[in-house]
């Protein structure tokens, strides 16, 4: 029996791919509009209604059968007038290239039926999914009535049980047919109208995430400075509490344009890489800027970076912004003091660099560290958050990647991972360093298994 309908079952094959296609070139692009230009869907279904004509199913005594009717339908109710005028325009033009006696039989059974698709259109987009599918298979099987009653005038009974057994069949692959091309395109619209409310309610997510960080984090300085201004109406204050006030009110303003800074960076977040950067060189320059503010909480920076030049392809000012951000993290990381050690070695691959930065400070739990990098979550209780989420994002766009290990009350590591596009020969050696608290017990380094020299310990 399957042989018999094997013509049938390629046409079932012809009017499902279109839709995969639909599917895979248009439907999932980002920027599309909300209907597909008619052309574009006029074209699919009329390649599909010639090549559901071009492998016929024959029934007897020269009819032949198949399912261009599906795709003539579809185009007139998903598609459009246009799209819908445009697939029968080529079939009209593709059944006369055929010709034959049964061109004015094909055309009496086809366009009535095309003709109320063609006036159900508004009504069919307004109704409701379940509708439209039962809609389409009722058109379908409409098409397949009046071909059954032209069929009927020109070959009257009686039919013998096999003919009815295969009349019946094709009616019920004519159906299935339908019933699915209409399911497969309403799960699709369906899926996709769910995607646009998931990302739409992300969108309101964030912005009153960010609406409501903006107004905490810079009322409180807001708020301090107009207390101090306050102050200074008093007529009787002393000269020296009046610098006080003054100095007070004009740090809280700076913390203000800190802030706002840190919202401002996310304007510019896309990194233009093209350049070559010496790695050695860009750690140096940030342990540098950074040298005042460790002193001032009592950090003692150590750094373990190569003699010579590592380097790899990025944009020196975000580079520099991304390693002071986690270093500067670290740092505020250590409310009583600490370390702050800076390592520089070969990675897991040969063309690779990973540069670690470890501290000794309060630590994360397991969930703090999933939050790493995702916006208005700051694991040290300061900030905005907003700093290792620009880092996160410079240090992909340089084809980077951050391992993160960390133990609450002992310290966080960051282990930041770069492709070196030019190096030495020879990866340089490092200095012998004695053994330290910090040198020994990290996981990180047992999950990285990075490849030391001989003189390292």
């Amino acid at each position: 029996m399957s042989e018999d309908f094997q013509a049938l079952l390629l046409n079932v094959l012809f009017v499902i791919l279109p839709i995969f296609l639909y599917h895979l070139f248009w439907h999932e692009r980002p920027n599309r509009s909300k209907r597909p230009p008619a052309l574009y869907v006029g074209l699919l279904c009329s390649c599909t209604v010639i090549f559901c004509m071009l492998l016929p199913y024959e029934i007897g005594a020269g009819y032949y059968y198949d399912l261009r009717i599906i795709p003539l339908l579809v185009s007139f109710l998903y598609g459009g007038p246009w799209a819908g005028l445009t697939t029968t325009v080529v079939f009209i033009l593709f059944r006369a290239y055929i010709g034959g006696e049964g061109f004015w039989v094909s055309l009496v059974i086809v366009l009535p039926v095309l003709l109320i698709g063609y006036l159900c259109t508004s009504a069919f987009s307004r109704s409701h999914r379940g509708k439209r599918i039962a809609a389409g298979v009722a058109l379908s099987m409409t098409h397949s009535a009046v071909f059954a009653f032209i069929y009927s005038l020109y070959h009257p009974g009686p039919y013998t049980l096999t003919q009815l057994q295969k009349y019946g069949t094709i009616a019920l692959i004519q159906a299935g047919s339908a019933a699915l091309v209409f399911y497969l395109i309403e799960e699709m619209l369906r899926n996709h109208a769910l995607r646009l409310k998931f990302w739409q309610a992300e969108k309101t997510k964030v912005v009153n995430q960010l609406a409501a960080s903006v107004s905490h984090e810079v009322r409180n300085p807001l708020t301090v400075t107009a207390g101090f201004l306050q102050l200074l109406k008093q007529h009787d204050l002393p000269a020296e509490k009046r610098d006080l006030y003054i100095q007070v009110a004009l740090d809280e303003l700076k913390k203000a344009e800190g802030i706002v800074s840190d919202y401002l960076s996310l304007t510019h977040a896309k990194t233009t890489v093209n350049q070559t950067l010496d790695l050695r060189k860009e750690a140096e320059a940030c342990l540098t800027l950074l040298g005042p503010f460790a002193k001032l909480n009592g950090v003692q920076m150590i750094s373990y970076i190569a003699a010579e030049g590592i380097y790899i392809r990025g944009n020196e000012q975000k580079l520099r912004q991304c390693l002071i951000n986690v270093m500067k993290n670290g740092i505020e990381a250590m409310p009583h003091g600490g370390k702050l050690v800076i390592d520089l070695a070969p990675g897991k691959h040969s063309r690779e660099v990973v540069i670690t930065i470890t501290d000794t400070g309060i630590g994360m739990d397991e969930e703090q560290i999933k939050h790493l990098g995702s916006p208005f979550y700051a694991h040290a209780g300061k900030g905005t958050g907003l700093g290792l989420m620009v880092a996160y994002s410079i240090i992909d766009a340089m084809e980077g990647s951050v391992f993160v290990d960390s133990t609450v009350g002992e310290g966080t590591t960051f282990a930041i991972t770069f492709p070196i596009v030019k190096d030495k020969p020879r990866f340089p050696l490092y200095p012998r360093r004695s053994h330290s608290p910090l040198a020994a017990p990290r996981k990180l380094r047992r999950m990285m298994e990075l490849k030391r020299t001989p003189d390292r310990s």
